[in-house]
C-alpha cells in the first residue's frame, strides 16, 4: 500500500468521523463504495479499515458492515488517563534500563527500531504499531524488573488503541522516528537525563 495514498484515505475517513459526517453508530460506506471513491484496490481499503478498527474508530460486524464506535468525550477522558499512566511507567522503566541494559537488550532494541522504520516506510501501519509497542516492551524488559515488565505488558493493550489514534494525527512521522532513535541512544549511553527527556518528548508527539 502506498504510504502517501493510504495516509490520504485514513485522514479523509478520520475527518468524517471526527466531524460527525460519519456519526457514532453509523455504518460507513462498503468496501466497494470506498474502492470507487478513492480509486484503490480492495486490499488497500481493508488495510485502512484495519487501522481504524485498531484505533477504536470503527468496528466490523459480520454480515452487517463496519460501524463508527468513536465517542469523542469518552475518548478524551480515557486518553488523559492512559497518558498519565504511560508517563509514570516510561520514566521509571527507562531510568532502570539505562543502568541495567545488556548488550543483548541493545541488540533487540536496535532491531526493533529498524523493523519499526521499515514498516512505516512501507505503509504497513498495523505492523508499525506492533513494532512500536514491542520497542517499548523491550525497554521494560531491559529494566530487568519483572513487575514493571508485566505491568507494561498488560498496559500495552490500552496503549495499542491510543497509538493507532495518534498515528492518524502525526503530521511528520520522521520527527517521531528521531525521538525513538534518541531514546535508544540515551539507553545505550546510559544517560538517564536524556532518556527521561526523550520519553517525555515522545508523549508530546
Amino acid at each position: 500500500m502506498s504510504r502517501k495514498l493510504s495516509d490520504e484515505i485514513l485522514m479523509s475517513l478520520k475527518r468524517k468521523i471526527i466531524n460527525k459526517d460519519l456519526a457514532f453508530g453509523q455504518r460507513i460506506p462498503s468496501e466497494f463504495e470506498l474502492m470507487n471513491e478513492f480509486q484503490v484496490s480492495r486490499t488497500t481499503i481493508r488495510e485502512v479499515i484495519q487501522v481504524l478498527v485498531q484505533a477504536g474508530f470503527v468496528e466490523i460486524r459480520r454480515g452487517k458492515g463496519t460501524f463508527v464506535i468513536y465517542d469523542e468525550n469518552e475518548e478524551m477522558l480515557n486518553d488523559a488517563d492512559i497518558e498519565e499512566t504511560k508517563a509514570m511507567l516510561d520514566e521509571k522503566i527507562v531510568t532502570l534500563a539505562c543502568s541495567r541494559r545488556t548488550d543483548e537488550d541493545l541488540e533487540r532494541l536496535n532491531q526493533l527500531l529498524k523493523n519499526r522504520e521499515q514498516n512505516l516506510n512501507m505503509g504497513n501501519y498495523a505492523s508499525y504499531v506492533n513494532e512500536d509497542i514491542a520497542f517499548h516492551l523491550a525497554i521494560a524488559k531491559a529494566s530487568h524488573n519483572n513487575t514493571l515488565e508485566n505491568l507494561y505488558l498488560h498496559f500495552s493493550g490500552l496503549l495499542r488503541n491510543q497509538l493507532n489514534k495518534k498515528l492518524l494525527s502525526i503530521p511528520d512521522y520522521s520527527a517521531n522516528s528521531d525521538i525513538h532513535e534518541n531514546i535508544y541512544k540515551a539507553i545505550k549511553n546510559q544517560n538517564q537525563d536524556q532518556a527521561k527527556y526523550w520519553v517525555a518528548e515522545n508523549l508530546k508527539n
